[in-house]
């Protein structure tokens, strides 16, 4: 099994927003205009998984800008509120702070797993954040589970709720975790049971 994380192209968009509408609710799922928006002003931050070739998942990164991180993680705005405008773009490398995973989906073929493909996808995590902005720079990475799978997945991982569903518009948990602390544990956690558990629920 080969696998592959190659940047999304343009008509990457109109399947993205196509397998979001298969995994999430129709209030999670991201409307393509909105994905469309994010893409023309970061285009970098969007990656589709292959397998042998075959598109199976993708992940979108949105590298926010301050004064949207902050109305984000306080809860008062939803993802679909963000601007395309509110993000860094290409030649805003060296300005990026915080991140934003705003989607990480794998769907395998019928009769395959997806944790290898996961498994592939978060160890070359730390490649696909060098193409939005400089690692020395990065200070957290924030991401929203719409699924209990999610959550897990991420508790795993070393992140922890900084915003509660309660307080926030989305009305899901918002998990945030230190850039440099991900740098140091993330393939050291990856030897954990409950990690490997977490991935084979993916």
């Amino acid at each position: 099994m080969n696998y592959k994380v190659e940047p999304a192209t343009s008509t990457d968009i109109s399947w993205i927003a196509g397998f979001e509408a298969k995994v999430f609710s129709k209030d999670d799922a991201v409307p393509e205009q909105i994905l469309r928006d994010w893409y023309n002003q970061s285009p970098n931050g969007f990656s589709t998984v292959k397998r042998d070739g075959q598109r199976i998942g993708h992940v979108n990164l949105l590298p926010l800008n301050d004064s949207v991180f902050s109305k984000f993680v306080s809860g008062l705005i939803t993802e679909r509120q963000i601007r395309g405008s509110e993000l860094h773009s290409p030649g805003e490398r060296g300005l990026v702070t915080n991140i934003y995973v705003e989607s990480l989906v794998i769907i395998p073929p019928s009769g395959y797993a997806a944790a290898p493909a996961a498994r592939y996808l978060l160890l070359n995590g730390m490649s696909l954040i060098d193409r939005i902005g400089d690692p020395e720079r990065i200070e957290s990475v924030i991401a929203v589970a719409a699924t209990n799978q999610g959550q897990r997945l991420l508790r795993a991982l070393g992140f922890g709720v900084v915003s509660y569903a309660k307080d926030r518009k989305d009305r899901h948990d918002l998990y945030a975790a230190p850039f440099a602390v991900l740098q140091d544990e993330m393939p050291r956690r990856f030897r954990f049971p409950k990690t490997e558990r977490a991935l084979a629920e993916v």
